[in-house]
């Protein structure tokens, strides 16, 4: 699948979505896996954005590795996709094989840490929760965004 194409500056760059993931661990409250790390939104080799995430340790626990594509992104109310006052929820769609479902990228709010498998952001500041956002909107204008899991203590092949 291409990487999706920013305008940045003068001409466009490919956009796409690292999600590296640098702690893994079976929660020892739920004993599900969760995962945290840091998510990269790039355009070619340029960083726009980073931020920390966590992912589990609740339901089925941390998103499988791999490669997904991500469809679409709307704002969402529920206290679960909220932080710092703005929500909103990004559908992941596995590019493998998965017993997985409803995976997505989003703020990690609500009264718990963690998801359910999800991309949960940890953001600080509202502003930097609708740059992320906005930075996502306007690279699925034109179509889907590569998202890649990766586990960084494996050596890139």
């Amino acid at each position: 699948m291409p990487t999706i194409p920013v305008e940045i500056g003068k001409g466009y760059m490919e956009m796409q979505i690292k999600v590296v993931v640098d702690r893994k661990r079976i929660n020892p409250d739920t004993k599900v896996p969760e995962v945290k790390g840091v998510c990269h939104v790039l355009a070619g080799e340029r960083e726009l954005i980073h931020e920390y995430f966590i992912s589990g340790p609740w339901g089925k626990g941390a998103l499988p590795f791999g490669k997904y594509s991500l469809k679409w992104v709307q704002p969402k109310i529920e206290e679960a996709f909220k932080l710092c006052g703005f929500g909103w929820f990004g559908y992941l769609e596995p590019q493998f094989d998965t017993d997985r479902s409803e995976l997505g990228i989003h703020p990690d709010g609500g009264e718990y840490i963690g998801t359910l498998g999800c991309v949960g952001l940890k953001f600080k500041t509202n502003d930097f929760n609708k740059k992320f956002y906005n930075f996502l909107m306007e690279g699925l204008k034109l179509g889907d965004i590569e998202v890649e899991v990766i586990d960084a203590s494996k050596k890139a092949e």
